[in-house]
């Protein structure tokens, strides 16, 4: 019998208090019960004997019902797959920097307060140089082929070529953007400030392509404000929770309707209310998802790293920020007539949005609509530190997402609910970054200052399915097909925290300034103390750049999908199932590209002693192209070219080589490897 803790210790003691009074009263049986000792080693027995007990460890007391928990196990031996994929090269060119900028230890002059009478009070440290080079890739290939039914068919040969069609939407689409061959070189400075002049002569010299099925939209001026959406200025961005193919609300398995009649249930699958059955049902339901792909970018940018309230620029300055967004896609799908009725409900349209917006943030805007002070007190002391070269703020992003979703199914109705989901894949990159840096009242730069801020866009779609039934099929259930119902979506911020109209010439005071720094002295005439932007402060952080400064923030993000899904229905050969409710989804996917980036400028004024160049450019445009030749497809042709009634010798196993390898179904198609069309991207 198993005691508690409690029982066992009374147990015990009550054994030990018999034992003890056995031992007491010398009884003869228990004197020779005792083991006969070693008569070599027999003590005295009147010498007391002093046992001695080392108990370094606590033992818990007996619980009954501890329970044993083994180790974890695992399987060793037998054979192991082994997954291979050629992802795209690359190449992040190697930085070499260190001749060139302040990376580690700029070279500096000594820091130090200086107030009028000339005394030293206190040091401030310069900025270093800020880079971050991100290039994130994904690259999946998730092409499925699945025979499922006792239809007795075997394909000989995939129906359509979408690994062509896909490269050949890639090829037309690669060349449409002024920025497509835009590269990135860490050489030196002055390979940095080649890059951005590169792209400034592109953007200047950029003319929309002409062709069919592309509709381009281009604004430029000094300064762009507001919201853009596919080419018309809005009030309001687009909810994106509106247009989204997939309802991904606080309850994923909620049967809200949504605005196309369809409802989503908990494995994501479209149907319509004629298709739901309650319980069990004696006649099938099948469902086949081959879509609801996720491709998703996201960048998030703030540069905070280096800002001021008045800037003297000796050279000159220039402001480039630009937003290029593509969305291209074919969406052509062949429907069989043989289907019946229900074919004829594709769900909702493809659609795309471009979604661009600039915005400005004037941090003295309320400064200057404040009465003034009528006796402001300004500065008597300045702190000067020096950075002896160039200063770089540098953030280059590229994000690629890469998925070829070509499935192929041929199926016939059995059993009374049938789930196949082949799609249904999701890639994502993720950038956030917040670059917080040092803030000085002024800055005095003795060369040029690039100010940079890229955005590039771009969402590819190959989405051409066929869904048609084998020779003999015949359904009377309903059913439906919804084949369309995509949704590329760009959106792209560019937030300035400075105001455009900021830009003035070079006072006569600051080009004494800068003069004296350039000399190495290190003072502040009284028209720079005097300023207004420097009102009511005790003392001054200054900080000179006796070089360039090159602020340059490039995001580019591409999002490449091929899901040419190929369904073929057909007669299951031993039981008939025609009155088999049908619910097909080739489409519903979705391709998302989101970046925002925040740059903080000079806050009330910027001096230029050269030229003060500013330029903002959006670029929207939607590339549909229109295959005259997908429209002349007979999807019943291509089913009989591609789909053969096994034979008994081709049941044996010894069928036509063209079928491919056995499977438990059937004979799986002999597929040639998908080019790796990815190239073209990441020339």
């Amino acid at each position: 019998m198993i005691l508690d803790s409690t029982s066992e210790a009374i147990a015990h003691f009550i054994g030990l208090f018999n034992m003890a009074i056995e031992e007491g009263r010398m009884r003869k049986a228990f004197l020779e019960f005792q083991a006969v000792p070693d008569r070599e080693h027999i003590p005295d027995p009147d010498e007391a004997v002093t046992p001695r007990v080392n108990t370094s460890y606590d033992f818990d007391d007996f619980y009954p019902r501890l329970q044993y928990d083994p180790s974890g196990w695992s399987v060793e031996g037998g054979p192991r797959a082994r997954l291979s994929m050629d992802l795209p090269s690359v190449q992040v060119p190697p930085l070499d920097l260190t001749r060139h900028l302040a990376l580690d230890a700029p070279e500096q002059a000594h820091p130090f307060i200086r107030g009028l009478g000339g005394s030293a009070v206190g040091v401030i440290e310069p900025p270093g140089s800020a880079i971050a080079i991100v290039v994130q890739t994904i690259q999946l290939h998730d092409d499925d082929f699945l025979s499922a039914g006792n239809h007795g068919l075997t394909l000989v040969h995939s129906m359509l070529d979408s690994a062509g069609e896909l490269d050949h939407l890639l090829v037309e689409a690669s060349d449409l953007s002024p920025l497509v061959d835009l590269s990135l070189s860490t050489e030196s400075v002055p390979a940095l400030i080649d890059t951005i002049e590169r792209a400034r002569d592109a953007l200047a010299d950029f003319q929309p392509r002409q062709a069919d099925g592309l509709t381009t939209f281009v604004e430029r001026a000094h300064v762009l404000d507001g919201i853009y959406v596919n080419g018309v200025k809005a009030d309001a961005v687009p909810d994106y929770d509106h247009y989204r193919p997939l309802e991904t609300a606080e309850d994923p398995a909620s049967d809200a309707p949504r605005n196309d009649g369809f409802e989503r249930n908990a494995g994501h699958t479209a149907h319509s209310d004629a298709m739901r059955t309650e319980g069990l049902s004696h006649t099938s339901d099948m469902e086949i998802t081959a879509g609801d792909n996720l491709l998703l970018n996201e960048v998030r940018l703030s540069n905070e790293w280096l800002a001021s309230a008045v800037m003297a620029v000796g050279g000159d300055h220039i402001e480039l920020n630009a937003i290029i967004q593509y969305n291209a896609w074919t969406d052509i799908d062949s429907i069989g007539s043989d289907l019946g009725s229900w074919a004829q409900d594709k769900g909702d349209p493809t659609l795309g949005f471009n979604i661009a917006q600039f915005k400005r943030i004037d941090p003295s805007h309320d400064a200057k609509l404040a009465a003034p002070d009528p006796h402001p007190s300004f500065p008597t002391a300045w702190a000067v530190t020096e950075i002896k070269g160039d200063l770089v703020i540098l953030n280059w992003i590229e994000q690629f997402s890469f998925l070829v979703d070509n499935d192929i199914t041929v199926m016939s109705a059995f059993g009374s609910k049938v789930t196949a989901v082949l799609g249904d894949n999701a890639a994502s990159n993720q950038v956030s970054l917040q670059e917080l840096g040092l803030y000085y009242d002024l800055i005095v730069v003795g060369g040029n200052v690039y100010d940079v801020n890229l955005i590039q866009q771009m969402n590819l779609l190959m989405d051409n399915d066929l869904v048609a039934g084998a020779k003999g099929f015949q359904t009377s259930g309903d059913g439906s097909v919804a084949s369309h119902g995509n949704l590329l979506w760009n959106q792209a911020n560019i937030v300035q925290v400075g105001s455009a109209d900021r830009f003035s010439s070079m006072p006569e005071a600051y080009a004494k300034a800068l003069a004296d720094f350039q000399g190495g002295k290190h003072s502040l005439p009284s028209g720079v103390l005097s300023d207004p932007a420097f009102a009511n402060l005790a003392g001054l952080r200054v900080l000179y750049i006796s070089g360039d400064v090159v602020n340059l923030q490039y995001v580019k993000q591409v999002n490449v999908l091929g899901d040419g899904d190929q369904v073929v229905a057909a007669r299951n050969q031993m039981e008939s199932h025609s009155d088999a409710h049908w619910t097909v989804s080739t489409g519903a996917n979705t391709l998302v590209n989101v970046a925002s980036v925040v740059d903080v400028d000079g806050y009330a004024k910027t001096y230029v002693g050269g030229h003060a160049y500013s330029d903002e450019m959006l670029v929207q445009a939607e590339f549909v192209p229109n295959d005259p030749w997908a429209h002349a497809r007979d999807p019943q042709a291509l089913v009989s070219e591609a789909v053969v009634f096994l034979h008994d010798d081709m049941m044996g196993g010894s069928g036509d080589a063209h079928a491919g390898h056995p499977t438990p179904y059937g004979h799986a198609p002999a597929h040639a490897p998908h080019p790796d069309v990815m190239h073209t991207m990441l020339a």
